[in-house]
């Protein structure tokens, strides 16, 4: 295909009559001789590692448009597109062996855009998007392509440092176009398609499970009213604050934790068990907050069970010791997610820790059941109260921290 410019591509002036033909303008072809008319279009280019007879772009409404030209020659391909601009278009290279594709988040109007390579890579950074969107009910219609530019550069990041998306790619390696379900899960909760990641701040998701036999961290039996009282009108709350080993020592973040007075005030911070506010479950008797955190941060916490305003006397899970928690995303899906049991004194409670394998307390670098994992960070949930951690599993009722797209 000849280029004449950057932006241009020529169309003869036989051509063009036939164009116009019926329309009243022939005469003023053939008074121009041979001179050379233009039409703007639109095109992309790139590499392409099939064989495809066409490339097709799809509109994120579904609408298909059609190529002025195609041209793929020694692994590369050139598409002119009616002259427009393209939003979050999807480019489909189909040939015998299978689909390959790959998502452009924005494409200018009467420009060319090179570097857009279509392989399994793109394909499955695509496929993940595609797994995201799905999963937070988003139609790519609507998404920011800022947004979306920044969800693909994520992931592309992810692939590079083996990440799960790498096991998508090495899906696609093995099978083609599709991959496991599981695998496109999770690498699908890492990606938000309504903001960009927050940098700073994470959204910690906290729950604690007031259910009748729970058991601890020697998977002993737990009483929950030890130290509480059972009464009418009661619900859970949260009560804690920056840690003073805390690298963040910003105050504007004990304020929703209920120590922005300097000191930690009971019963001011409900949690929520109806579903709304991050609570996955309404009436599960898991009790959610959540709070969007320093990454990095400390904090020190715990529950009462009580009423709006009461003291600790009969409310706290446990009278004097608190529980720690490090902000920091283990399993890296942009959530910090911590389940713990109420009135657990053998987990992440700091002094006087009642766990048998510990020596009376814990510090940040705990570990004493020897998972690999920190007691003071967040970790895997127990999905069956039999004392082991099965899975992690990612927040569905709340998205993650987000910022504005620049």
């Amino acid at each position: 295909m000849k280029i004449v410019d950057t932006f241009r591509r020529p169309l003869a002036a036989a051509a063009l009559a036939a164009s116009l033909s019926g329309c009243g303008l022939e005469a003023l072809l053939v008074e121009a001789g041979s001179d050379e008319h233009v039409i703007p279009v639109t095109t992309v280019r790139g590499s392409v590692a099939n064989l495809p007879e066409t490339i097709v772009l799809t509109r994120p409404d579904g609408e298909e448009v059609e190529p002025v030209e195609f041209e793929a020659t020694g692994g590369n391909y050139v598409l002119d597109l009616p002259d427009a601009e393209y939003v979050n278009a999807r480019l489909t290279a189909a040939d015998a062996d299978g689909t390959l594709m790959v998502l452009v988040p924005r494409i200018e109007m009467d420009s060319v855009l090179d570097g857009v390579d279509i392989d399994t890579r793109s394909t499955a950074a695509a496929l993940i998007v595609d797994a995201a969107a799905a999963a937070g009910g988003v139609n790519l219609q609507v998404v920011d392509p800022c947004v979306l530019g920044v969800a693909l550069d994520g992931i592309a990041a992810e692939i590079d440092d083996q990440g799960p998306a790498a096991e998508v790619l090495a899906a696609l390696d093995v099978s083609g176009p599709t991959a496991p379900d599981a695998a496109l899960a999770a690498a699908a909760a890492g990606v938000s398609l309504e903001g960009v990641i927050d940098p700073v701040l994470i959204r910690t998701v906290l729950e604690v499970n007031f259910n009748e036999g729970q058991v601890d961290g020697n998977c002993d039996g737990i009483s929950r009213f030890r130290w509480v009282r059972d009464e009418p009108g009661k619900q859970m709350y949260f009560v804690g604050g920056l840690h003073e080993d805390s690298p963040v020592q910003d105050l504007e973040y004990n304020e929703p934790m209920g120590s922005g007075s300097g000191s930690w005030t009971p019963n001011q911070i409900p949690m929520f068990d109806d579903g709304t506010n991050g609570d996955e479950v309404a009436g599960d008797n898991i009790w959610t907050l959540t709070l969007d955190l320093p990454r990095g941060a400390r904090i020190g916490y715990k529950y009462t069970w009580g009423q709006q305003g009461q003291l600790w006397t009969g409310t706290e899970e446990w009278p004097g010791n608190q529980r720690i928690l490090e902000i920091e995303d283990i399993n890296g899906d942009n959530f910090v997610r911590r389940r713990d049991n109420f009135a657990d004194e053998a987990s992440n409670k700091d002094k006087a820790n009642l766990n048998r394998q510990g020596m009376g307390e814990i510090d940040w670098e705990s570990d004493v059941n020897d998972d690999g994992i920190a007691d003071a960070r967040e970790r895997p949930l127990d999905l069956d109260n039999d004392c082991t951690l099965d899975d992690w599993v990612t927040p569905t009722a709340i998205g993650p921290a987000t910022v504005a797209c620049e």
